[in-house]
């Protein structure tokens, strides 16, 4: 190979050693004319070098060529010199053959791969072949012709045989520098279009004897020739350009134009910067219009920023390189790139090296690409995105660009997600997104930190984001082996605790909304309840990392601590509802994870130990997947086959519940393979000694009975009688229609009557869950009516004997004695009243079908059986003589016990039941009178014999409950109601009777009491409920007390039926959530249809004129009560005023809690009809003059709550505290606070009780509220004025109950605690605006003007008074302590408020102050002018004895910044 050189004359020759070649070459520095002249002379011992990207390329050329021809003389020979081509046989490679066009004289070309040279050296190579016998001649001919010694210098050499990598073609180098050029005359114009022309038509002919590259080679000489005009040459390579971008690509048009580019590269050196730029501007807009040929493009641009950097270099004024990025990123920013083309622009991105801030404006124009109608090229996208995040070599800048890639990144998909996250082909491809970003994190760790970053930057600005489909996907597919998937789930636990948090604040006060931004029923109820529903979660690791998340969730709600009357918009109920509603919905999306999921939940399950939410939710969970998947459990898998047998180590709660959740496969029909799994477990657990084994036995047998399916009657026969039952001796007719799997069927259920009543052989609660579980069996088998019949009567023989139409009990058979103590061992009366119920059943089947029980004539028998035996019980009863043979009258040496008269109250009640629902005889009204009577002397002896009332209900069915209410409140219904109707009671005797009021309002009451203590889930009686059943039966039993109430009746029996109505809400609320607006519904409809009842003026709104109804209508109970209080006030003394008065006081609190429970959720409730209330409580309060404790704080609490739903009520609370100022004595004693009160409620009586029990509760919720959102919040201008507002109303609260002199020092402490903290708030944000730097507004100064005035100087007043106060009492102390001197102990016993409580309020005094007057400072602005130095003098603490943990106090938005740092650190370790 020919090298030849070309240099300018008048640069000297310097002299240059091997040895400082070597070190140039290590260097990578461009050689020079004197270091080629040297090389030479020193017999070209090393190898010349090419500068890193012409030697990337080499190598990669050189690869292609090994992969597709033979060698690279056959390469050469094919493409430079025009040789035929062929294919070889074994290889497969092409080959050379010699052609007749061959070109056989010396080619003289650019070298595509220069060596690295400086900007005015050119290399060039001369090819012969074959080689000729005088090639300096011939060499020396060509250079004279190309390069006269007139106008260039030069140098060729030919690489010895050790450095040459083409072996066999003769390949001359030669170097050349243009010296001086002559003048011509080109017609441009003419030239240019001729050249077009020309080239277009050689390269569409495409064969070989087209020769494009010369054709640009001739024309590009010319142009170097003429130096009249220097911008011929850039328009020439700007044509050449725009022919190149429109020209077809083929490999043979590539490699030609490679050449070609490569040729100007070599001529950049005669073009100016400014036609450089040119240039560029001209690239770029063909790469915008078309990407063919963007490789080559790329590789011009990088080639002219390299010449402009030497130029930069050599021109230390010059910034030609930095004004040709700033160009590019302008003209790039006014561009719409499209799909298309965005590979060119990352190619750009990665060709200069830009600053960071332009850097982002490539990635702005990268995310404007619009994929919507194109998804399928998403996942190139991102795997481009993601290629700029690892290619970048400084690790500053993968902190910083990565950063901001990821952070539109995310962003973009979030985006997308609200337009398209329906989209099937666009959820397949975000799937193979977030493998592309996983897999990126797997191979560049650093790049999970970077992305949580991202995440944590997210839900900064809004939170709401973080919850898009794509984020959680994202979150949920991250492996789970990986410590950054646990970084992940905690930030997103986080944003879920910060939503949560935002509902419950929504929940707790209107003003609250104007620093929350998210709406529970928008974003919650149908956003994040129906997230789980998406296709994007139903992928392999998504789907996995769900589950998981759901699980964790669950488990964090299983350990919680349980809270009294916890909200449903409390975070963790709310966390709880999610996870449910979510596995839920991906059980019965996706069949394939059900198992694993029961498995999961039945492993938590039995891993439980107590019986708390531990378990509870997690049954729940279970019964929801079960419920919704019955069918797929018909077969019981096996690997939780061995799994079911643990139900027999659980207690019985669980184990009750457990079987609960297998209902809905128990109740498919037919004998299921589960059905014999279960019924085997029944059958075990039932022979256990374990007493909870056994009652979990009966409830599961229960369940079986309830839900077989039986064909014909079974037999009414002893259990010994029941096996020798068979199927033979049926009918023939009967046999011939009963197959073998139906004999199976009906045999296990005479098993299972026959398992029964073997049970009531076993211990109390095993018999008593019998009893209590037949009535539902019953239900839905009248077919069982015999069997059951015969059960009963039989158990109820053992303790009874007929005698004539007499009988007797042996009652003492029933209790045992052991230990000193007895223990009821038989529920007799539970199974008097299962039998009554079970009669009672029979008569209203009966009514609807009288030859019902035609084909069982055994029903009749019992029937009567069972009559004649409540009879004689009737009449045992109603004696005298029997009811004082139980205890001695009223007299204290009464030794009958408690068990005894909670047993024979029991029976009263049941038959009371009996003769009220079935006694048809005449005297059946006087009957009952009669039994209440004997009730009612039962309890009064207990209660002299002073032995403890019963807690348990009252042995009286709902049903019958019903009917009582009918009877006293409604009689026209008790006469409606066919299905249990007694005609033959005379209602009017009974609703005059004084005793069946009182009866009936105690039954009623003792039934509410209970299911309110125990909970609806685990209440059971005889009647045994479901719990949508009994939902029912409590909005009637509520219709039926809101009708009473509504009439204008005596005051006693009016407080009765609101003390009732207020325990139906209480149950109401706290069971059944969501059902208030049903029962105020069902309520007004009825209320509606009854003209006896109170109409007054009512004025509503029309938006749910039911509910504004509902709670009018108690406005005016409340005002005819209260005039019926005020009429029996002025007339006192008269008899029985006192009891009455007492009567209308309670009956107004009841009034008010009816309304506080009526309107807790409020989700039914217009916010005008809260407004309409609150004013009416707001009026009630001023006027109303009560010093009854109870009232006064049911009012005013009222009054909050209403006025929290509708406005800011911190005013309210303000006022209130005035009130309560003015009925205090003043902290200093020569202050007397003169003040005209707001509300007459708040008196002398009552003043101290609504200031602990309202103002303080009030305030601090306030407080927490505020402490909330300065954590959690980035607040925005009109944020920070309404906050100012509300630290501001807080202040002027806390200076007036500051002033007020306390003796409570329980109320003393809390009081300094909540100071405490409203200080520390005060302090955050003051800091939080020294260091964001933000103006201080007229709010603020106003803010810092009241703590100083208003709070400060009160606050140290108090101290003061708390001081004093603790002195008296060490004083009292010590003198107690001189009678009794304990020697062994003399340390001092230390004071909370004095030693811990009151330093640390006074060091966040004065860090509050401190940091106000850095404020101050930093905006020229006096801050401290109200605060009285003073007052801090006079009040001085040393700050030495407070502990560090007290000083270094950080709020919680600090704390969670450490951590925040504290993982970075992590992650960057990592």
């Amino acid at each position: 190979m020919l090298n030849r050189f070309i240099k300018k004359c008048f640069l000297p020759c310097r002299s240059i050693s091997t040895i400082e070649l070597t070190r140039n070459a290590i260097a990578n520095k461009p050689l020079e004319w004197n270091d080629l002249i040297q090389w030479l002379e020193n017999g070209q011992k090393t190898l010349l070098w090419r500068d890193e990207q012409c030697a990337q390329r080499y190598i990669q050329h050189q690869k292609l060529v090994a992969k597709d021809y033979r060698s690279i003389n056959d390469f050469i020979r094919i493409h430079y010199l025009k040789w035929n081509v062929d294919i070889d046989k074994s290889s497969q490679k092409s080959i050379a053959v010699p052609s007749l066009n061959s070109i056989k004289e010396p080619l003289l070309t650019p070298n595509d791969f220069p060596y690295y040279l400086i900007r005015n050296i050119q290399h060039w190579v001369i090819w012969c072949d074959p080689k000729p016998k005088k090639p300096e001649e011939i060499i020396e001919q060509v250079l004279n012709k190309e390069f006269p010694y007139e106008k260039f210098d030069r140098i060729s050499f030919v690489n010895p045989p050790r450095l040459r990598s083409m072996k066999r073609t003769q390949n001359d180098t030669t170097m050349s520098k243009r010296l001086r050029t002559t003048n011509s005359s080109l017609n441009t114009n003419d030239q240019f279009e001729k050249f077009i022309n020309k080239f277009r038509s050689s390269i569409e002919t495409n064969n070989t004897d087209s020769r494009p590259f010369d054709i640009f080679k001739q024309y590009l000489k010319e142009c170097l020739d003429d130096t009249s005009d220097s911008t011929i040459l850039p328009t020439f390579i700007k044509k050449t350009i725009q022919l190149i971008v429109t020209s077809t690509t083929t490999t043979v048009h590539h490699l030609v134009f490679t050449k070609i580019v490569g040729l100007i590269i070599i001529y950049l050196d005669n073009i100016a910067s400014e036609a450089l730029l040119d240039i560029t501007y001209e690239i770029i807009d063909k790469l915008i219009q078309s990407s063919t040929n963007a490789d080559i493009m790329i590789e011009l641009l990088r080639s002219i920023y390299l010449q402009q950097v030497k130029r930069d270099e050599n021109q230390s004024a010059s910034s030609s390189a930095a004004s040709m990025c700033q160009s590019v990123v302008q003209q790039l920013g006014n561009t719409t790139w499209t799909e298309d083309n965005y590979a060119s622009l990352i190619a750009i991105i990665k060709t200069f090296p830009f600053s960071d801030n332009e850097k982002r404006t490539f990635i702005d124009i990268m995310f404007t690409i619009d994929f919507e109608l194109n998804f399928d090229q998403l996942p190139i996208f991102v795997l481009n995105i993601l290629k700029l995040c690892n290619d970048n070599h400084s690790e500053n800048e993968i902190s910083s660009s990565s950063g901001y890639i990821f952070d539109r990144l995310i962003q973009y998909f979030i985006n997308l997600d609200k337009k398209s996250n329906d989209n099937k082909q666009y959820t397949s491809n975000i799937r193979l997104c977030i493998v592309h970003i996983l897999n990126a994190i797997e191979l560049s760790p650093e790049l999970g930190t970077i992305l949580l970053r991202t995440f944590k930057k997210i839900q900064s600005n809004d939170v709401s984001k973080l919850f898009s489909p794509f984020c959680l996907a994202f979150i949920f597919a991250l492996p789970k082996d990986r410590a950054i998937k646990g970084k992940f789930i905690k930030q997103l636990k986080t944003a879920f605790d910060l939503v949560c948090q935002t509902f419950e604040k929504n929940n707790e006060a209107f003003w609250l909304i104007l620093f929350t931004k998210i709406n529970y029923n928008d974003f919650y109820r149908d956003y994040l309840l129906q997230l789980a529903k998406k296709d994007l979660f139903g992928g392999d690791l998504i789907l996995s990392g769900l589950i998981d998340f759901c699980f964790q969730l669950l488990d964090d709600y299983s350990q919680s601590q349980v809270l009294n009357n916890e909200s449903s918009f409390s975070v963790i109920e709310l966390l709880k509802t999610l996870a449910s509603k979510w596995l839920s919905d991906i059980v019965r999306l996706h069949k394939s994870i059900q198992e694993d999921v029961i498995h999961r939940l039945f492993d938590r399950i039995l891993e439980a130990k107590t019986n708390d939410r531990t378990v509870k939710h997690f049954i729940e969970q279970l019964y929801d997947v079960m419920k919704t998947n019955s069918h797929r459990f018909v077969k019981w898998p096996e690997h939780l086959k061995d799994r079911l047998d643990q139900i027999l180590y659980m207690r019985y709660e669980l184990a009750h519940d457990v079987l609960d959740a297998f209902k809905p496969i128990i109740k498919l029909s037919g004998n299921t393979p589960f059905r014999e799994t279960y019924f085997q477990l029944l059958r075990t657990a039932m022979y256990r000694p374990r007493l909870d084994c056994r009652r979990m036995a009966v409830d599961g047998y229960l369940i079986l009975l309830k839900h077989a399916k039986w064909l014909i009657r079974p037999p009414a026969a002893q259990a010994s009688q029941m096996t020798m039952f068979s199927l033979a001796e049926r009918g023939a007719t009967q046999m011939n229609t009963i197959n073998s799997t139906q004999r199976s069927t009906e045999g296990q259920c005479i098993e299972l009557l026959m398992q029964l009543r073997r049970s009531l052989t076993q211990q109390y609660d095993v018999r008593l869950a019998v009893y209590e579980g037949l009535l539902p069996v019953l239900r839905k088998s009248p077919i069982l009516m015999a069997p059951i019949l015969d059960m009963l009567i039989s158990q109820i023989a053992l303790y009874y004997e007929p005698i004539e139409d007499r009988c007797t009990l042996n009652l003492l058979s029933c209790l045992l004695e052991r230990d000193d103590k007895i223990q009821i061992i038989e529920p007799f009366a539970h199974l008097l009243h299962c039998l009554c119920l079970c009669l009672h059943r029979a008569d209203c089947l009966l009514k609807s079908n009288s030859k019902i029980f035609d084909e069982d004539p055994d029903v009749a028998i019992y029937l009567k059986k069972a009559t004649d035996i409540f009879k004689r019980l009737i009449i045992l009863f109603d004696d005298d003589e029997f009811t004082d043979s139980v205890g001695v009258k009223g007299l204290p040496e009464d030794k009958t016990s408690p068990q005894m008269y909670t047993l024979c109250i029991d029976i009263c009640n049941v038959l009371i039941e009996y003769k009220f629902m079935r006694m048809k005889d005449l005297e059946s009204t006087a009957s009952i009178l009669k039994s209440m009577d004997q009730e009612t002397r039962l309890n009064e002896k207990m209660s002299k014999a002073k032995l403890r009332l019963p807690l348990t209900p009252k042995l009286i069915s709902f049903t019958c409950l019903k009917r009582f209410l009918h009877s006293v409140l409604w009689s026209k219904m008790f006469h409606a109601d066919l299905d249990s109707s007694n005609n033959n009671l005379d209602i009017d005797t009974l609703i005059d009777d004084n005793n069946y009021r009182s009866y009936v309002m105690r039954c009623c009451l003792a039934k509410f009491r209970s299911i309110t203590s125990n909970g609806i889930k685990y209440y059971f009686d005889a009647e045994n409920m479901r719990q949508d059943k009994l939902q029912m039966m409590l909005i009637d039993l509520h219709t039926i007390l809101y009708q009473a109430v509504t009439k204008d009746m005596n005051i006693i029996l009016t407080e009765q039926i609101l003390q009732l109505i207020v325990e139906l809400w209480k149950i109401i609320v706290n069971n059944f959530r969501g059902v208030a607006a049903l029962m105020i519904d069902s309520a007004m409809k009825a209320l509606n249809g009854d003209p006896d009842t109170i109409d007054s003026n009512i004025s509503y709104s029309q938006t749910d004129p039911q509910t504004a109804r509902f709670a009018e209508s108690f406005k005016a109970i409340y005002k005819r009560i209260e005039d019926e209080y005020n009429r029996i006030i002025e007339t006192a003394g008269i008899d029985g005023s006192t009891i009455k008065a007492s009567g209308c006081l309670k009956a107004l609190i009841y009034v008010a809690d009816i309304l506080e429970l009526a309107l807790k959720d409020g989700e039914h409730i217009d916010r005008n009809e809260y407004q309409s209330f609150a004013e009416w409580v707001s009026s009630t309060c001023m006027q109303g003059k009560y010093e009854d404790h109870q009232l006064s704080k049911a009012l005013v609490r009222l009054l909050f709550k209403l006025s929290s739903k509708t406005s800011n009520h911190a005013p309210l609370l303000r006022k209130v505290a005035m009130d309560i100022h003015g009925q205090c004595e003043d902290v200093s004693e020569d202050t007397k606070f003169v003040h005209q009160p707001y509300f007459a409620i708040i008196n002398e009586k009552t003043h101290m009780v609504i200031l602990n029990n309202i103002v303080l509760i009030e305030l601090e919720r306030m407080i927490n509220s505020l402490e909330w959102i300065i954590q959690t919040q980035n607040l925005s201008n009109d944020q920070i004025t309404h906050f100012c507002g509300q630290l501001s109303y807080s202040m002027t609260t806390f200076g007036q109950i500051l002033q007020c002199r306390l003796k409570n020092k329980m109320m003393i402490i809390h009081i300094v605690k909540l100071l405490t903290k409203l200080y520390t708030i005060l302090d955050e944000f003051t800091r939080q605006m020294v260091k964001n730097k933000t103006p201080i507004r007229d709010e603020f100064e106003k803010l810092a003007s009241i703590s100083g005035s208003q709070l400060q100087q009160p606050c140290y007043g108090f101290l003061t008074y708390t001081m004093s106060l603790e002195l008296d009492d060490e004083e009292e102390t010590t003198k107690k302590k001189k009678k009794k001197i304990d020697k062994k102990d003399p340390k001092k016993k230390k004071s909370v408020l004095k030693d811990t409580l009151v330093p640390k309020l006074v060091f966040e005094m004065e860090q509050y102050e401190r940091s106000l007057l850095e404020l101050g400072k930093q905006q020229d602005k006096r801050l401290l002018e109200t605060f009285k130095m003073s007052a801090v003098r006079d009040f001085r603490f040393n700050l030495d004895s407070i502990p560090d943990d007290q000083r270094t106090l950080q709020t919680s938005r600090q704390e969670n910044e450490a951590d925040e740092e504290e993982e970075e650190e992590d992650g960057e370790n990592e």
